[in-house]
């Protein structure tokens, strides 16, 4: 892949994808190796070599600007054999985010030393990994799960793949072993709140979020994590599933009309915790159980139980002035102090504990529920989104 006739392979096809076909968008598999300045039989990766195909990419098909427009969107798949490349793309590229995907996953289904801080650094898109290259937050492609691998659904429904059932289920060979999967000690009710709580988590992160065709339905690939192989029933996307779960795909629904809605979930800049506005709010506040500034104490400690965030989301007018986050990645209820307000109230967007499912989990946008009280109890591995107006 280094010689110069590969690499030449390489663009001409994109361009020809491009100018000819009307392709606008590339994904690459292993992208990694597209920066291998390796010759034979080895493999180096160097994004600093201007003759290889990420850098000629980038110049000879000029990225999508800031704004929109034309231009061509690089994402790389960061991985190739032997090797993990996530955040050592050169400017120009997206990555699909392999860090959020296993920092959350951690924390939902296993919980081992994972700090508020390290979550932290995921739901601001990921500066320590992008920035560094004059990259953006939308750079960073956030997801739980892919094509390859367990549905949304199956990674809070088992703990383990489940490849050798047999048909239409099965078999399939390989598969990820390592998968960071729990099936919530088998209760279906805390399988859906956890799957809620994984997709608002995503939906309410700064960068692009990525879901799998029917991860909104709540799909299920029944355990099966490498069907690749199995053109079955049980493996084809059933549009069904959107009557069969309908609570769960008007979450998803209203979730993702939510973040359409606030521009502030979706920042062209990465945040600084400063008051950019001047308007007494800081572009985004960590903060504890009470309702105050978190210090590094409580986010690099892994037992602080709560990821909680104040984003300033008065590019929306008078209307509204912040949005506030907060997860309990915990075992138990968490009563928490809402944040300080300046003469406006607090309104409920959505809860994705197992209690509110009837409820439907999320509001519709300018239908949120004002609250009475300062206080709010968050049940455990739940997440709760409220807006000041």
């Amino acid at each position: 892949m280094a010689t110069e006739p590969a690499r030449n392979l390489i663009i001409d096809s994109l361009k020809y994808w491009k100018n000819v076909m009307g392709v606008d968008g590339f994904r690459f598999d292993l992208g990694a190796v597209l920066g291998n300045s390796c010759t034979k039989d080895c493999f180096n990766f160097d994004k600093m070599d201007g003759k290889n195909a990420l850098n000629r990419a980038v110049r000879e098909l000029p990225s999508r600007p800031e704004a929109g427009g034309q231009g061509v969107d690089l994402i790389a798949e960061p991985w190739a054999i032997g090797t993990y490349q996530v955040g050592n793309f050169p400017s120009g590229w997206a990555e699909w985010n392999g860090s959020f995907r296993d920092t959350f996953r951690k924390v939902q289904n296993k919980g081992d030393g994972v700090t508020p801080g390290q979550m932290a650094a995921r739901v601001a898109g990921s500066s320590d990994l992008f920035q560094d290259d004059g990259r953006r937050p939308w750079h960073s492609i956030n997801f739980l799960v892919a094509h390859d691998g367990l549905t949304l659904r199956d990674l809070y429904s088992y703990n383990e793949k489940r490849n050798n059932q047999p048909w239409p289920f099965g078999p399939s060979d390989g598969g990820e072993d390592h998968n960071e999967s729990w099936d919530q000690g088998g209760e279906p009710a805390m399988q859906r709140q956890a799957a809620r709580t994984g997709m608002a988590m995503l939906m309410l992160s700064a960068g692009v979020p990525m879901i799998t065709g029917g991860d909104e339905m709540y799909r299920t690939q029944y355990g099966n994590n490498n069907a690749y192989n199995l053109d079955s029933e049980k493996n084809w996307l059933d549009y069904s599933d959107a009557t069969k779960q309908p609570k769960f795909y008007d979450f998803s629904r209203r979730l993702i009309a939510f973040r359409k809605a606030h521009p502030s979930l979706r920042p062209a800049q990465f945040f600084r915790g400063t008051d950019n506005n001047q308007n007494g709010l800081k572009d985004i506040s960590w903060l504890r159980e009470d309702g105050n500034e978190a210090d590094g104490s409580y986010m690099n400690n892994a037992s602080s139980p709560l990821l909680a965030y104040r984003i300033d989301a008065s590019e929306g007018g008078e209307f509204l002035r912040s949005i506030y986050v907060a997860y309990n990645r915990g075992s138990s209820s968490l009563r928490i102090t809402l944040p300080a307000t300046n003469g406006k109230s607090w309104y409920r967007a959505g809860d994705t504990a197992a209690w509110n499912e009837p409820n439907g989990n999320f509001s519709d946008t300018g239908k949120e529920e004002r609250m009475d009280g300062p206080t709010y109890d968050v049940n455990a591995r739940s997440v709760v989104v409220f807006v000041e107006r």
